[in-house]
């Protein structure tokens, strides 16, 4: 084997193992981009937290794993992986939001209720739980629903509350901002896909030039 022809299969460092399929592997980078987006989605249904959980991790990992590996160049990688990590966050999140308070709008009721305790969870984020006692009703009728920091005990609020206990209930005011939170989570969507599938359409131009150079090297 000649100097230039090792020079050329060498691998360069901070390499990863190039796909044995990378046309197949492309294509399915925007099927996983769009996972996080149906996980989230699913999240407020009741009985889908688990998949609702799974659909999101399979994706982002499937995501992650695709995109680096098509990707022939150290800088390249940290620049998708910076571009990419805030709406693979947010995407789900947003479509978590979206899809409760759509849910509301459709089937939900809402009643007059009293906020009579706060809850104030402390981690990476603050939270706040408001407990509601409904007015106008026959028996004491309680509801948990996630406030903010501006709420305080004995303020008079409307919750929107599905009958049959499809999602959790909400405020009013949140599920009246659902076409707001279909924005957020269609446009976190659309950066998640349109990084990912141009860092592998620009990985894939930096592997044809390298063939190409290897190639002219060979030649010589």
């Amino acid at each position: 084997m000649t100097t230039s022809t090792r020079r050329a299969g060498r691998k360069r460092a901070g390499d990863l193992e190039y796909p044995r399929r990378p046309v197949l592997t492309a294509l399915s980078v925007p099927v996983a981009a769009l996972l996080p987006l149906v996980g989230g989605a699913l999240g407020p249904l009741r009985w889908m937290l688990v998949p609702s959980i799974l659909l999101c991790l399979v994706g982002i990992v499937w995501l992650l794993v695709a995109v680096m590996s098509l990707s022939p160049s150290v800088v390249l990688r940290r620049v998708a992986l910076a571009l990419v990590f805030a709406p693979m966050i947010t995407t789900p999140l947003c479509a978590m939001q979206a899809s409760q308070a759509l849910v509301l709008q459709a089937r939900g009721v809402s009643r007059s209720a009293v906020i009579t305790r706060i809850e104030v969870h402390h981690g990476k984020s603050t939270t706040y739980d408001c407990t509601v006692r409904y007015e106008g009703a026959a028996t004491t009728a309680v509801d948990a629903v996630s406030c903010g920091e501006d709420d305080r005990v004995g303020d008079r609020v409307q919750v929107v509350r599905d009958p049959g206990g499809l999602v959790d209930p909400e405020f009013d005011t949140q599920v009246r901002a659902a076409r707001a939170d279909v924005v957020f989570a269609v446009g976190s969507e659309i950066a998640l896909m349109a990084f990912s599938v141009s860092a592998v359409a620009i990985g894939a131009v930096i592997r044809t030039v390298r063939h190409r150079r290897a190639g002219v090297e060979l030649g010589v």
